[in-house]
């Protein structure tokens, strides 16, 4: 493992990525991949007897990794849409990750059984009378 809190070590993060990592990024990676496991781990109630869990917990520090190296690496990377118009020659990119920071997507949050939506309900107690609360 790469640290005290990554799921994933840089050889598996490595197989992950098209073409490999870069030999230039391991160190990078290594912090990257500790840095993210934290975050997960800040997230998520992770159950080292749950096989299931840890390797799901594996494939989100990846991506969180990938998104962030990808993002500093491609000049096209991180963009969530792009529009063209041919004249008078205008371009619009929109970018998602632009800065190559570690963030959790909701789908992912949702594979790890965290965020979303909850409901509950708190009785009220009111005191005296007032109309239906009688």
């Amino acid at each position: 493992m790469a640290g005290t809190y990554a799921f994933a070590s840089t050889e598996e993060l490595s197989a992950a990525i098209k073409g490999g990592l870069d030999p230039s990024l391991e160190e990078l990676a290594e912090t990257l991949l500790d840095q993210a496991g934290l975050i997960i781990r800040r997230n998520v109630d992770v159950d080292d007897a749950d096989q299931e869990m840890l390797d799901v917990c594996k494939m989100v520090n990846i991506n969180m990794v990938k998104r962030a190296i990808n993002a500093d690496a491609s000049g096209m990377y991180g963009v969530s849409q792009a529009d063209a118009q041919m004249g008078p020659f205008q371009q619009s990119l929109h970018w998602a990750n632009p800065s190559g920071d570690l963030y959790i997507t909701p789908k992912e949050l949702g594979w790890l059984g965290a965020g979303g939506d909850w409901v509950d309900s708190i009785p009220a107690k009111i005191e005296g009378y007032y109309g239906s609360n009688s």
